[in-house]
């Protein structure tokens, strides 16, 4: 059965793609080897990362045996193949299958820049089944 909308309905300002939010996930089955990159997203227009714990998720299927700290680096547009600048940490306590989101700094992205995930130099052989989602919003 179809269903209407009927009445007035009034839009304030504009809506567009540019203006929504833009939901970024991974998942990684298996425990990351040292510093594996976990996810590599090339922005494809002017975005924000608030330092919000409200917009970022990150699940363990399996908790890590020590504390395990996941690094949030951007990657500017001018340097694609350059070391990433550290602006975030998502961090899973040991026995801990819920990270937090400490260190962080609210961090742009200019169209081109790169969000990556990287996993610590030193990985925990347990941390398994990852899931992560960061909403960025338009900026």
């Amino acid at each position: 059965m179809a269903r209407t909308l009927r009445g007035d309905w009034h839009v304030k300002g504009k809506l567009t793609a540019d203006g929504m939010p833009v939901d970024i996930g991974t998942s990684i089955e298996a425990a990351p080897t040292a510093s594996q990159v976990l996810l590599r997203f090339a922005a494809h227009k002017p975005l924000k990362i608030k330092a919000d714990s409200s917009l970022v998720k990150a699940l363990a299927g399996v908790a890590a045996t020590a504390q395990t700290d996941l690094s949030l680096q951007k990657v500017l547009a001018a340097d694609p193949a350059g070391v990433g600048t550290e602006f975030a940490v998502l961090r899973f306590a040991a026995a801990g299958k819920v990270a937090t989101l400490t260190s962080a700094t609210e961090t742009t992205l200019a169209v081109g820049d790169q969000l990556l995930i990287v996993a610590p130099a030193y990985a925990d052989d347990t941390l398994a089944k990852i899931a992560v989602t960061i909403r960025a919003l338009p900026n």
